[in-house]
C-alpha cells in the first residue's frame, strides 16, 4: 500500500533535474565570456566534474525506478516531498546568491582575474564555497527524489568527492595569487558547511 502512495520517481526526478540543469546551462553560457580577462588555472576539471555527476545520475535511475533492492526504499510522503523541494530551492537560492555576490569574479572555470580580491560578504562571510554548497543541496534533492538509498549514495558520494577535488584546486590557486590574505580568510571561514566543515 505504501508503494502506491509514493510520488512517481521518474516524473519527480525529471522535474527536479530540469529545475537544476536549466540555470546551470545559463550560468555556463553567460560566464564563458568573462574568461578573456582572466587566467585559467584548470584543465578539464569542469568537464570531469559534470561527466561524473551526470553519469552518477544516470546510473542511479534504475534503483529508484525499480526499487532494487526494495529493502533500501526511502519513501517520500507529503512532508518528505515538501522537505525535498525545500532543500532544492534553498540550494538554488544559495548558489545564485553566491554567484551574484562574486559578480565578475565568478567563472565556470578555475580562473584568476588581474584585479582579483577576496570577497567576504554575503554567504562568503561564513563559507568559502557557497555555490558548491548550493549545488550539493540541489543534487541531494535530486537524489532524494529517486526514493532509494543506493540512488542517494550513487549520486552524492561521487559529486562530493569531485567537488572536494575542485575546491582543493581552487584554494591552491587562490593561496598562490592572494597569499597570506587568503590564508587568513581560510582560518576565519568554513569550506562548505557552517560549523561542520
Amino acid at each position: 500500500m505504501a508503494l502506491a502512495m509514493r510520488p512517481d520517481p521518474v516524473l519527480f526526478s525529471a522535474i527536479i533535474g530540469l529545475i537544476i540543469i536549466l540555470p546551470e546551462l545559463i550560468i555556463h553560457i553567460t560566464k564563458q565570456s568573462q574568461l578573456r580577462s582572466s587566467h585559467r588555472k584548470d584543465r578539464f576539471s569542469l568537464a570531469s566534474l559534470w561527466t561524473i555527476i551526470l553519469s552518477s545520475i544516470v546510473v542511479a535511475i534504475p534503483f529508484g525506478y525499480y526499487l532494487i533492492p526494495e529493502s533500501l526504499y526511502l519513501p517520500l510522503d507529503t512532508w518528505g516531498t515538501v522537505a525535498t523541494l525545500t532543500i532544492l530551492f534553498v540550494g538554488l537560492f544559495l548558489r545564485c546568491w553566491a554567484i551574484y555576490t562574486l559578480g565578475s569574479f565568478f567563472t565556470v572555470h578555475v580562473a584568476i582575474h588581474q584585479e582579483h580580491k577576496i570577497i567576504s560578504k554575503g554567504p562568503y562571510a561564513l563559507i568559502r564555497h557557497p555555490s558548491y554548497t548550493g549545488l550539493l543541496l540541489e543534487l541531494l534533492a535530486l537524489a532524494l527524489s529517486y526514493q532509494h538509498a543506493l540512488s542517494l549514495g550513487i549520486i552524492m558520494v561521487p559529486a562530493f568527492i569531485m567537488l572536494l577535488i575542485r575546491i582543493q584546486m581552487e584554494e591552491r590557486v587562490l593561496r598562490e595569487h592572494l597569499g597570506e590574505d587568503y590564508r587568513f580568510y581560510q582560518k576565519q571561514t568554513y569550506v562548505l558547511f557552517p560549523y561542520l566543515y
